[in-house]
């Protein structure tokens, strides 16, 4: 998932919209963009380890920590119900425009996939934002707020690594998941496809019409169901007794 989708799951399962849960909501995704960080600091692979740490060390930001627990695959948060390739909702989804994603950048089966499976969560993000936007201006104003230097020191603490790592790739993060208007195609595009396409895909140049054609379509796609997978990962979650046991 994307920032705003992840956010909001995590508030609702915690049930609440404060600045750590926000902010640990998307914090995991800061080993995309630092191979050290990826390396010793790893917070989506080794979620549960953060929360320990953080519980140990600073239980004033336990809060944030649990929402880095929700956000992981690997301890069977958000990430299990999107990006999971045989029962993730993006990766399911995705194979309604596999053969467009296929056709245009000229990638293999699995690349393919993959790609589409970044345009679900771009489209969710923008449908979330168009229903729900009175949560996309909290979360608008926490991330814009620069509220996440906070965190730095202590992620680059558990990872022994020089802040400067985290601060840089939090600032790359905020970039690609922010927007002036989170309904926006243009931005959806500009700030997140786009550097998708051509960072990871090793594709130059991609024609931005031809995506904004694919993300409407993705957007058309998955509408009528959208909703319901939010709910049902966040009943899902609820339900996940050992998941659970560690957000008391």
């Amino acid at each position: 998932m994307f920032g705003l989708t992840h956010a909001y799951i995590s508030s609702k399962i915690l049930n609440d919209i404060n600045e750590e849960i926000i902010i640990g909501s998307i914090a995991p995704d800061l080993v995309w963009n630092d191979t050290l960080i990826k390396k010793q600091a790893n917070i989506h692979v080794n979620a549960r380890k953060f929360h320990s740490y953080i519980k140990n060390k600073y239980p004033e930001y336990l809060l944030f920590a649990k929402s880095v627990l929700l956000h992981s695959d690997s301890t069977s948060g958000v990430d299990l119900y999107s990006d999971d390739p045989k029962a993730g909702y993006a990766f399911r989804n995705g194979k309604h425009i596999l053969k467009y994603i296929r056709k245009l950048f000229g990638l293999d089966d699995g690349q393919s996939a993959d790609l589409s499976h970044n345009f679900v969560e771009a489209a969710l993000d923008i449908l979330l934002a168009r229903d729900i936007p009175e949560f996309v201006k909290h979360f608008d104003h926490i991330v814009q707020g620069r509220s996440f230097r906070k965190y730095i020191s202590i992620i680059a603490a558990y990872g022994s690594i020089p802040q400067i790592h985290i601060k840089k790739a939090f600032d790359e993060l905020l970039h690609f998941y922010t927007r002036s208007d989170y309904t926006s195609i243009f931005e959806t595009i500009q700030r997140s496809l786009i550097p998708i396409i051509v960072n990871r895909f090793n594709v130059l140049s991609p024609i931005e019409r031809e995506v904004e054609l694919i993300l409407n379509q993705t957007i058309v796609f998955i509408k009528p169901t959208y909703n319901k997978e939010i709910t049902h990962i966040v009943k899902s979650i609820n339900n996940n007794t050992q998941l659970m046991s560690l957000l008391v």
